[in-house]
């Protein structure tokens, strides 16, 4: 999206850095944006910049920043040949059919576990008190 101040941002409004960190911007003549796969940023007037793709060492490490963000104390180490496609949403990596069988496996072993336990306390409560009522 670009802004009223011909900044391209985000859906939550933030600045698209290029490979400085500085916000890609357009002029008022710059209609026809477009975003090739190596990451150049271009319009109908020529390039404007280049967008800086980034990977971690240790995905682990990055923590949330509101919705989509995510900040990192280790450095980013520049992706060299960057594929991206512009106007493409990334699909899920999620099977819910099999997630949800996954899910309801879980859920009965742990019933199972919880009924069992619970048994198990049962059955030695009753140990318990035939041993309190032999002794008096």
């Amino acid at each position: 999206t670009l802004g009223p101040d011909g900044r391209l941002t985000d859906m939550e409004g933030n600045a698209v850095l290029d490979m400085r960190g500085t916000p890609l911007t357009f002029g008022p003549n710059d209609t026809r944006i477009e975003i090739l796969g190596d990451g150049t940023v271009r319009s109908e007037n020529g390039v404007v910049g280049r967008l800086r793709v980034v990977r971690f060492e240790d995905q682990q490490r990055l923590r949330a920043e509101g919705d989509r963000l995510f900040a990192s104390d280790d450095p980013a180490t520049p992706v060299q040949r960057p594929n991206l496609v512009q106007g493409a949403f990334e699909g899920s990596n999620v099977r819910p059919v099999l997630e949800l069988t996954n899910l309801t496996s879980e859920l009965r072993e742990f019933q199972f576990a919880a009924q069992f336990a619970e048994r198990e306390g049962e059955r030695l409560a009753s140990a318990v008190e035939r041993i309190l009522r032999r002794r008096t």
